[in-house]
């Protein structure tokens, strides 16, 4: 008879005495699962001695050791997620976030970009689809980013290298795949329609809170509101009858948002409550460079403070979807993109970065694009937010989050913590996983 353990990745969350949320960080998302009822204290039994002649050929038993719950007892688990690494930083797709133009039509007050550089050269789209035509075969499939600035302030280019780069894909035989990170300012019903088309089928949408709070972090150039056309915006979207597109609204939470949480959570109800094409995901005001931060260190929460952020919300019980933070659970996805060997973020004027904060990093500016169509990259300088074995703490060997986590889903923050000792590496989800567990609607979840 095979002998088995308990998988050292088990998050076992009891909710109440008629639930248990079962989450395993190395199977990721997949490995969401409910136990109701009397199968809990079976449950309890397996777990207690899971060697058991009887388990063998049971049902039950058999889906929790598929879902990575209990392991053979030989099987090395951290060589397992060393593995999982391996394969999420080598990702064999091309990814490649694109920057239209740095500059925008708002002036957030926690924005990190001075918007010095405008829209991209017709030079540089070309040199763009030079280089996607030149190397699309050494890839699996292609990824596309739109970001900025405000992407949708250089729309054109926008229209102009998503239909050149769908015709090589085409043309390549090659997935092609394509959201945009959006203020959604400019993100009329004619203008989402014209992206669709385009294949853009994810976005990401920032509302701060109710108008009051919304209008003084997120204001327009000359400093009028923003919120009133963005929600209008948002309601025509979610008119269209179909079901291919997903938008992720972002709130970044101050603590006078947090004052408000009940009445802003009711206000998303509302608004897109029972859409399931939208859900909710939930941050905090961080420093993210640049000096307008300054102005917002009183409303501040800190990143220790997530999890309280997390526990308001679950008191509160809004019917809006979570789906987004499935990502805070799945490497696939929690490992940040600035991780992948093959990501690249590409500015307006053809530098090439890992990450889209920080553009003043001195190691984030990793080369250029040629007009030719060449990614001239210093690999030293790369291999910083590559390899990350390199920045690995021992206490990341032993840690119940490392299945997911990956020995840390941030680069940038790597390298930060290389250079200033003492540095928390950690994740912000890393001690509000349960709290996660309980925000991810039931529907996720596989029922046992």
């Amino acid at each position: 008879m095979t002998k088995y353990k308990t998988s050292q990745f088990n998050y076992i969350l009891s909710n109440g005495s008629d639930e248990l949320r079962l989450y395993n960080s190395l199977k990721g998302k997949n490995s969401l699962l409910i136990i109701k009822n009397d199968k809990i204290k079976k449950f309890y039994r397996i777990q207690e001695n899971c060697n058991l002649d009887e388990w063998e050929k049971d049902e039950d038993f058999l889906k929790l050791k598929k879902l990575g719950y209990f392991v053979e007892s030989e099987t090395d688990e951290l060589m397992l997620a060393n593995l999982k690494k391996n394969d999420v930083i080598n990702y064999p797709g091309l990814v490649l976030t694109i920057m239209p133009t740095e500059d925008c039509n708002f002036r957030c007050q926690y924005c990190y970009e001075d918007h010095k550089k405008g829209k991209m050269s017709k030079k540089v789209q070309d040199s763009i689809v030079k280089f996607v035509r030149k190397n699309i075969n050494n890839y699996t499939a292609l990824n596309i980013g739109w970001f900025g600035g405000e992407p949708l302030e250089a729309l054109d280019v926008v229209e102009n290298i998503s239909r050149r780069l769908i015709q090589v894909c085409k043309v390549a035989r090659k997935p092609y795949a394509a959201g945009m990170t959006t203020n959604g300012y400019d993100l009329t019903l004619d203008t989402f329609i014209k992206l669709l088309n385009l294949k853009i089928y994810e976005y990401q949408i920032t509302i701060d809170g109710l108008k009051s709070t919304h209008d003084k972090y997120r204001y327009l150039k000359d400093f009028s509101g923003s919120f009133d056309r963005i929600i209008e915006n948002i309601k025509e979207i979610s008119s269209i009858k179909q079901n291919r597109f997903k938008v992720v609204i972002r709130t970044n939470f101050t603590k006078d948002i947090i004052n408000n949480i009940k009445e802003y959570l009711e206000f998303c109800e509302k608004l897109f409550g029972s859409d399931d094409r939208f859900s909710l995901s939930a941050h905090l005001v961080e420093n993210w460079g640049g000096e307008s931060i300054d102005k917002l260190e009183d409303q501040l929460v800190g990143g220790n403070n997530y999890g309280n952020l997390i526990k308001k919300i679950l008191q509160i019980k809004p019917k809006i979807s979570f789906e987004s933070h499935l990502i805070d659970l799945d490497s696939y996805n929690a490992k940040c993109y600035a991780a992948l060997r093959n990501s690249y973020v590409i500015g307006s004027d053809g530098l090439v970065y890992k990450c889209t904060e920080d553009f003043n990093l001195p190691e984030n500016c990793i080369g250029y694009l040629s007009d030719e169509g060449d990614l001239v990259i210093d690999q030293s300088k790369n291999a910083k937010w590559v390899d990350m074995e390199s920045l690995k703490e021992e206490k990341c060997s032993y840690c119940v989050y490392r299945g997911c986590c990956l020995d840390g889903p941030c680069p940038k923050v790597k390298i930060l913590a290389e250079k200033e000792k003492g540095y928390n590496s950690c994740p912000r989800t890393k001690h509000s996983i349960h709290d996660i567990m309980m925000l991810i609607n039931e529907r996720f979840y596989e029922i046992l």
